[in-house]
């Protein structure tokens, strides 16, 4: 990432939406400072005090195609996404892999349903 100065523009480390920094202005005891923000103004990014954790606070009107897919991909089991940009013909091949497994859980899940519910007459 860019650093923190002024009218550098930059995108997220995580969700790869795009950021602003712009200075915050001083407020009773704080200073002024640089803050990576979204295109509204409002900061990009949140620190939770008690997990000492960053991340990111996207309003609704920036989550893009683009943003959701790359959470999609960060939280997917990496066997599926190894590299950047995978050609459109693997990725509808994995989809149907996938989609299998789904169908199959779904078969298994209403299975064990039916039993359960002839066990319990």
């Amino acid at each position: 990432m860019k650093p923190k100065e002024l009218g550098n523009e930059d995108k997220c480390w995580q969700c790869g939406t795009h950021v602003i920094c712009r200075e915050v202005p001083a407020s009773g005891d704080y200073l002024a400072k640089p803050q990576w923000q979204n295109k509204d103004g409002s900061p990009h990014y949140k620190f939770n005090f008690t997990t000492k954790e960053t991340s990111c606070n996207i309003p609704k009107e920036e989550s893009s195609d683009e943003t959701l897919n790359k959470y999609a991909i960060e939280d997917t089991h990496p066997i599926f996404f190894q590299e950047e940009s995978i050609p459109l013909d693997t990725l509808n091949e994995r989809l149907e892999t996938l989609t299998g497994i789904c169908q199959s859980i779904l078969h298994i899940v209403s299975d064990l349903k039916l039993q359960n519910k002839e066990e319990t007459l």
